[in-house]
């Protein structure tokens, strides 16, 4: 490994941030990193962050060390990178930057906080390795993984190992598979913490099963026996529901067939039909938290309705709001966090009269709202 250009030795290139308190690998805007052969290089509490020329060869980012929170990475140029080693226990890494690899993301310990970036493995040979429960991709602001692949006739073949397998009766040529972790919304209410989209450049007409998998931790309190593949085609403004082949919650997947299933899925309970409700009866919903504090304002109201409430847990409740007359009318999801919590419903498309907010399931208390003209 050498450096050119400045002729920096690394070592003075690291230092503490006055910012984050953290030690910090920098590549200046007129230095280069030169990476000969497949060196190791270690980030023991430490970030890397590169605005210069990066040449990253066989070389492995390894993030190691024991401090709480996060090690960041950030690629200003794009260069791609080779493989990135994860170690961090009771930590995580922090993209600051999408970037580009040409070799793996390797899980030993600690997480992958995508941080509403994107890591895509431009190379088929890259791909996620030991990921599981405890350390594994996530990202709670949003963010993706991306493979793309050659697939002739595919067998159970899951590019870059993002969780999507794909079986074909015949050639795909260029397919792209990526996977995130936002919640999506759907007829059938919040999704669970993961999607997933395709895309190829031929298969019209060929059957495909296609084998998404999940981690029990990505459920958001919904019951995974009960989930249905949902599928847009518009990024998101409208769904379709998909039966499910098979499943297996034990080890954690679902399986879906069809032609031409190119799209964007995500997971989550059937639609949820209009239906009256008979007098004192609530929908059969879990109640994912206990919440205390819950204000309405304002009441009466036009159009936005806010709620604001302190929750014991993190999770996501659903929300029903019922017409006068108990029918079902408007049903929503809410993801909260622990602690104080606000959210706006906007009531505009319905019509004027008494309506009551159902919130949080069997246990969640009633609101009577009132909707002006």
């Amino acid at each position: 490994m050498k450096i050119h250009q400045r002729y920096i030795p690394v070592a003075f290139l690291l230092w503490a941030s006055a910012l984050s308190g953290q030690a910090r690998l920098h590549i200046g805007n007129n230095s280069s990193l030169v990476c000969s052969g497949a060196p190791f290089i270690v980030l023991n509490d430490a970030a890397f962050e590169s605005a210069g020329q990066l040449d990253a060869g066989q070389s492995t980012l390894l993030f190691a060390g024991s401090a709480p929170g996060a090690a960041a990475l950030a690629e200003h140029n794009f260069n791609p990178l080779s493989n990135i080693a994860i170690h961090r226990p009771g930590g995580e890494l922090r993209l600051e930057s999408d970037i580009d690899l040409t070799g793996d993301i390797a899980f030993e310990n600690g997480g992958l906080n995508l941080n509403n970036h994107t890591a895509f493995f431009i190379i088929e040979a890259g791909e996620l390795k030991g990921e599981a429960p405890l350390r594994r991709a996530f990202g709670p602001a949003g963010g993706q993984l991306a493979a793309g692949k050659l697939l002739f006739f595919p067998e159970a073949d899951n590019a870059g190992q993002l969780g999507a397998a794909i079986t074909a009766a015949g050639g795909l040529s260029y397919t792209e598979v990526r996977r995130g972790h936002a919640l999506h919304f759907t007829p059938g209410g919040h999704s669970i913490s993961r999607w997933y989209e395709l895309s190829s450049v031929g298969g019209a007409g060929i059957d495909m099963l296609i084998r998404f998998s999940y981690f029990d931790e990505e459920l958001n309190g919904l019951d995974e026996n009960q989930l249905i593949a949902w599928r847009s085609t518009d990024h998101g403004l409208s769904w379709e529901p998909v039966a499910v082949n098979t499943r297996n919650t034990v080890e954690n997947w679902l399986e879906i067939f069809g032609e031409n299933l190119h799209g964007l899925y995500t997971f989550a309970y059937p639609g949820i039909e209009p239906r009256q409700i008979k007098p004192g009866e609530k929908p059969d919903t879990p109640s994912p938290a206990i919440f205390t504090g819950l204000k309405v304002f304002p009441n009466p109201a036009r159009s936005d309705v806010h709620l604001l409430w302190h929750s014991e847990l993190e999770g996501a409740t659903p929300v029903f709001w019922l017409n006068a007359g108990g029918q079902l009318v408007q049903a929503e999801t809410v993801h909260f966090l622990k602690g104080p919590n606000r959210f706006t419903f906007d009531i505009s498309g319905l019509p004027a009269g008494m309506y009551t907010l159902l919130w949080g399931g069997l246990e969640g208390p009633a609101v009577k709202v009132v909707k002006g003209d």
